[in-house]
């Protein structure tokens, strides 16, 4: 093997290594974002689906005529709740994807080991 082409593979590899570093630091900081969307969502969710919504956007009705803030707006409220849905969906797709190829190689093997080793 050249040397050359070694040479250049590695530095290739350390480059895509401190990528992933930097990559793990981004995921666990999407983890708590993750964290704090989801108390979020569930509040507005039970806030839109409660007894609350129907009767503020009545009241607000009745304070401000037909102007209301836009979380009043069914639409508006419910377009939200369903994007944050799809968009979830989507991270769940594309981390179970992750996973999937990660348990299919090696490095699938090594992990479960792993697991193994630390029961």
């Amino acid at each position: 093997m050249d040397g050359d082409h070694t040479r250049q593979r590695v530095e290739e590899m350390q480059l895509l290594l401190e990528r992933v570093q930097r990559d793990n630091t981004r995921i666990a900081t999407i983890v708590i974002e993750l964290r704090e969307a989801a108390e979020r969502i569930d509040e507005l969710s039970a806030y839109y689906l409660g007894d609350d919504w129907p009767e503020d956007r009545e009241h607000m009705r009745e304070l401000n005529g037909m102007e209301t803030p836009a979380v009043l707006s069914e639409d508006v409220t419910w377009r939200a709740i369903a994007d944050n849905e799809t968009g979830i969906r989507h991270l769940v797709y594309t981390c179970a994807h992750q996973l999937v190829n990660q348990a299919n190689g090696k490095l699938g093997d090594l992990v479960a080991d792993a697991v193994r080793a630390a029961d």
